[in-house]
């Protein structure tokens, strides 16, 4: 069921648990949502996982719309080890694995996150 809001920590939440048929609409949800990513308010309810990328995801959100990220964001880390949100088709397609670690957005790379580079762009 999709609610009538989606929040930054329900998109990482659907990344994170590879539930790409929902991902494409709360992408569009969260961008009709915010005219503007800069005061999006730090999520209270993630784990530290969902936080470092929902602070990955405003910031390229934000560098795509050319305006400054949350201020939150610069306190979050990264994680520890590697990780893909593209549904596990880097397991299915290793080369594609090898491609997307180097072309990711830097705002996913410098998280130790890798997409695409086209990764949730819609407009």
């Amino acid at each position: 069921m999709i609610r009538e809001r989606t929040s930054i920590t329900d998109l990482a939440r659907a990344l994170l648990n590879d539930e790409g048929a929902i991902v494409g609409q709360f992408t569009m949800n969260l961008w009709t949502q915010y005219p503007s990513f800069t005061d999006v308010p730090k999520p209270d309810d993630a784990t530290q996982e969902e936080l470092v990328v929902s602070a990955a995801l405003l910031e390229l959100f934000a560098a795509r719309r050319s305006e400054p990220p949350p201020a939150w964001t610069a306190s979050v880390g990264r994680l520890d080890a590697p990780r893909f949100l593209m549904g596990g088709y880097e397991k299915a397609f290793p080369q594609w694995g090898e491609e997307w670690r180097r072309e990711a957005p830097e705002p996913l790379k410098k998280r130790n996150l890798f997409a695409s580079a086209e990764f949730l762009e819609f407009c």
